[in-house]
């Protein structure tokens, strides 16, 4: 009976079932196996794989040509009923052209760690080969946070202003610096024409050690740029002219008096961001499946801010110096993240480190430090005030250099004490928010959960007792040929009419304002193919089995 046409009917469970696990990025067909183990067998699921697949096709052809107009309306409604909740739009000729949202809790934490916002450009994740691009930064446990994002149907100057211009409407001010990649086409180009030269390694070594050295001086670093172009006889590479052009936007010297907190020098985390949402997004997805794919990243990203949260508050660090006193301070004003680095300092600056002499004076004490494995010695002054030591030199756990003196100091000075890395930073009514957006009833879905809950506990409770199992089992029929009773003078709910509470509001509206955006090929979003270098393609092409 199973197989007949009444029984293949899905029902609303398994719609909304197909629905939430598309935010996942898992498809049809593994949903319709996955409903299979859970219930038991197939015999046992509403329709068969087909109308499974079917679904979402429906689904699909009902949104149509109102994608557009159906996200806009939704995130107007969000805005209407999520606090501080902020969108913005541009269309061209009545199609969408450009989009950005950001929510409160994405504000706030631009407030907290908005000092540098890094964004880069990533591709098909809808079926406009819109462009998409977050704004992300990292937070008090270095782990990435996103402040809001961008859909761009064009890669160009004027839609990045845009962008860019939107972003500082919503959150009230410019970040000290913005990290972002070079233009895909500025990438090809340098494959092209300084692969061979980047390949040899003692360039590299010597191109590195000018460009992140973080102690070099703007001075210094171009008198070693010209000494190396000279070395390598690179001064009519035009390539290298163009980057020496630009210094001052890459080069870490020129700005190393930004407190970037050893964040980010390139934007390894963008990308980072960016795989994240590649993993549950598609090609095909609608903009409203992007969207509900956007919100269960969002979902975990700050269910792990929680959860590092947490273990910050509940786990005891194990001490591992003799600085017993300063690192209990240090657990107690950092992360636990945070705290594991400084304490990896404090134990590399013991192992390291020694005080070679101390030269008393009447306003200070001047200290010089060795390093014991490079034997360089170091001067730290160290001032003394209303019987308070102040040490004279800069904290950094960010580097390798293990600079530390004991000079009976119990605690870690404040003045050290970077506040982006305080446990504390992050009101717990931030982390208590709602995480997705329901633009209907959320009550409505708060019980339906609890119920499901509740059953599955009863099931559980219940599973080793045939007898009370039964009678439980007999309880529900009764329970649902009640419901039943009740419901038979109501009109059945409809695919259309669920679709349209899937998705919180009609999909069919009688006057569409915004149309959807027009198929424009993008760099990077064609062919679904990623640009490989020079190396993979000799490597590719030297594993190849030649012809006998």
């Amino acid at each position: 009976m199973h197989l007949s046409r009444a029984k293949r009917q899905l029902n609303v469970v398994d719609q909304a079932f197909i629905h939430k696990l598309s935010s996942a990025k898992v498809g049809e067909t593994t949903t319709y196996r996955l409903m299979c183990v859970i219930k038991g067998g197939c015999e046992f699921v509403d329709g068969l794989e087909i109308d499974w697949k079917i679904f979402t096709r429906d689904i699909n052809c009902h949104i149509g040509g109102t994608d557009a107009n159906l996200l806009i309306t939704k995130l107007q409604n969000r805005k209407e009923n999520v606090t501080n909740f902020t969108y913005e739009y541009k269309c061209d000729k009545k199609q969408l052209n450009a989009l950005f949202w950001a929510d409160d809790t994405s504000k706030q934490n631009f407030e907290l760690f908005g000092d540098v916002v890094s964004f880069d450009a990533t591709y098909r994740t809808n079926r406009y080969c819109m462009v998409f691009v977050p704004f992300s930064d990292i937070d008090n446990h270095k782990r990435c946070i996103t402040f809001g994002a961008g859909l761009l149907c064009r890669e160009d100057t004027n839609s990045y202003i845009w962008l860019l211009r939107s972003f500082l409407k919503c959150f009230g001010k410019a970040p000290i610096m913005v990290v972002t990649d070079q233009d895909p086409a500025m990438k090809k180009a340098i494959e092209i024409v300084s692969w061979e030269t980047m390949n040899e390694s003692d360039f590299k070594a010597d191109f590195n050690s000018i460009v992140w050295d973080p102690k070099i001086f703007v001075n210094d670093f171009e008198m070693r740029w010209d000494a190396l172009m000279v070395k390598y006889k690179l001064q009519d590479n035009k390539w290298m002219k163009d980057m020496f052009d630009l210094r001052s936007s890459w080069i870490p010297t020129y700005f190393k008096d930004v407190p970037m907190s050893g964040l980010m020098r390139t934007t390894s985390r963008s990308e980072s961001e960016n795989s994240a949402f590649n993993r549950v997004s598609h090609h095909g997805y609608t903009l409203n499946n992007f969207m509900n794919a956007f919100e269960s990243v969002m979902e975990r990203q700050r269910n792990n801010q929680i959860k590092f949260d947490f273990d910050t508050s509940t786990i005891i660090p194990i001490i591992k110096t003799p600085l017993e006193d300063m690192e209990k301070h240090a657990s107690m004003v950092y992360t636990r993240t945070i705290f594991l680095m400084v304490q990896r300092e404090i134990l590399h600056s013991l192992v390291s480190c020694s005080q070679k002499s101390v030269t008393s004076g009447v306003v200070s004490d001047i200290c010089i430090v060795k390093h014991k494995r490079t034997n360089i010695s170091k001067k730290k002054v160290v001032v003394e005030k209303k019987e308070k030591v102040d040490i004279d030199y800069e904290w950094n756990f960010n580097t390798s250099e293990g600079d530390f003196e004991i000079y009976d100091i119990q605690e870690i000075p404040s003045r050290y004490i970077l506040k982006r890395w305080r446990r504390d930073i992050i009101p717990t009514t931030v982390l208590k928010r709602t995480f997705r957006y329901g633009d209907s009833s959320r009550n409505v879905e708060k019980v339906a959960y609890k119920a499901f809950s509740m059953l599955d506990q009863c099931l559980s409770s219940l599973s080793n007792d045939d007898k009370k199992l039964e009678e439980f089992m007999q309880k529900l029929e009764v329970f649902m040929t009640d419901i039943g009773e009740q419901g038979s003078d109501k009109l059945p709910v409809t695919k259309e009419a669920h679709i349209d509470k899937l998705y919180g509001t009609t999909t069919n509206p009688e006057v569409v304002d915004v149309e959807n955006p027009p198929m424009v090929k993008n760099k990077g979003s064609g062919t679904g193919k990623r640009l490989k270098s020079a190396l993979e393609k000799a490597t590719i092409q030297g594993n190849k089995q030649s012809r006998s």
